[in-house]
């Protein structure tokens, strides 16, 4: 059951009444709370305080900003003397409430990575007075043209996906994966932070409770970023026989190389700087931001781009690791023939894209290879989500 929190974007005065509703959703059935209408989101009102000064803070500030409200300031647990942002002071939490103006005032919660642990930062704000705090799923339900971040978009969008989600919910292969599913969907739905399973940060792509992978591992690392994938599998204990990494970001790429040189006796280390996807070509990122480096149109880097296929028609892997920033389902397609012939092991992101959660176990399904499916969590806010597909 869920403790008295609060839920984003909830009035002190609504916590009780908005809970009892959270709570319902989660111990329904998933077929039920997808079809549970979402409530109307009470509408944004000023005085307005940005609570992160990071980039999405500075975002958010700038939608706050075209939709006709001065923002007061932004707010940052670690706000320095005289920072700004945007024009704007960055004062902590606490020197913003000591000024009298918290119990007028709406703290948008503008933070949406793996990282942060949001539940204390909505208690804080509570306990600082403040009238509201709206979190990132809420400011999606109050302006849904904004662009996706990550798997997070409008969830009003995704009514007509009830049936495919619960079409994956059939295909999972323990309790414990639909436990993480339902309570993923509900979470995107609702914003209740507290509705997520504790997840597993310290063992991202080998997980205690799914059945280790076999060895030796012949390893394709997708999105190896600066090798502490393979690091982890090495100090795991795990027979590494041979290991292909896949790094577009230059700077990633570096650290990697630099890796991979104390790892070559440990195992054969191949290395490409570039992405994976469905053919050879050229794509962009964003790149210069470590682990968060992504897939982008508008990205300033233009990449290579290679199908597995083609790369590594003869490498036989027994395991396959994508972590490649939106490009997830692309790098499958790109690999249907080696998986075909090969049948490795799979550990694929799905948080990346909205529609990554079924369309990513969709199209592993539509192979037919009888992959049995696992979903288990590695961050915080259903970021670091994985799908494990291990061969029968």
């Amino acid at each position: 059951m869920l403790g008295a929190g609060k839920i984003g974007g909830v009035k002190v005065r609504d916590v009780a009444a908005r809970w009892a509703h959270a709570d319902a959703l989660a111990t329904r059935d998933l077929a039920a709370l997808l079809a549970t209408p979402l409530p109307v989101p009470e509408p944004l009102r000023g005085p307005l305080v940005v609570y992160g000064a990071g980039k999405t803070g500075r975002e958010v500030h700038r939608l706050l900003a075209a939709e006709g409200f001065d923002v007061l300031v932004f707010l940052d647990s670690f706000a320095r003397p005289g920072q700004a942002w945007d024009g704007l002071p960055v004062l902590l939490p606490e020197a913003f409430a000591a000024t009298g103006e918290a119990g007028l005032t709406t703290a948008v919660v503008a933070i949406h990575n793996r990282d942060a642990e949001l539940p204390p930062v909505f208690a804080r704000l509570r306990t600082l007075g403040f009238a509201r705090a709206v979190g990132m799923v809420e400011l999606y339900r109050l302006y849904p043209d904004q662009p996706d971040r990550y798997w997070l978009c409008d969830p009003a969008r995704r009514a007509g996906d009830a049936e495919r989600i619960l079409a994956v919910r059939d295909r999972l292969a323990d309790a414990t994966s639909r436990l993480w599913l339902d309570r993923v969907v509900a979470f995107r739905r609702t914003g209740a932070y507290e509705l997520l399973p504790p997840h597993d940060a310290a063992r991202p792509y080998r997980p205690a409770d799914v059945p280790r992978w076999p060895e030796p591992i012949r390893f394709v690392d997708g999105g190896a970023f600066d090798g502490d994938t393979l690091a982890a599998f090495l100090d795991d204990g795990y027979r590494v026989s041979a290991a292909a990494c896949f790094e577009p970001d230059p700077g990633s790429f570096a650290a990697l190389s630099a890796r991979a040189r104390t790892l070559s006796a440990s195992c054969d280390v191949r290395l490409f700087p570039a992405g994976l996807g469905a053919a050879a070509g050229r794509g962009r990122v964003e790149a210069g931001l470590g682990e968060a480096s992504r897939v982008s149109d508008a990205g300033g880097l233009e990449i290579a781009v290679v199908a597995l296929d083609d790369v590594l028609p003869d490498f036989r892997p027994t395991l396959v690791k994508l972590d490649v920033e939106g490009a997830e389902a692309d790098a499958l397609a790109g690999a249907r023939s080696v998986i075909r012939d090969c049948r490795p092991a799979l550990a694929v992101c799905v948080y990346h894209r909205p529609s990554d959660l079924w369309e990513i176990p969709e199209a592993i399904d539509a192979w037919g290879l009888g992959y049995r499916l696992y979903l288990r969590g590695h961050g915080y806010a259903s970021f670091d989500f994985v799908l494990y597909a291990l061969p029968s």
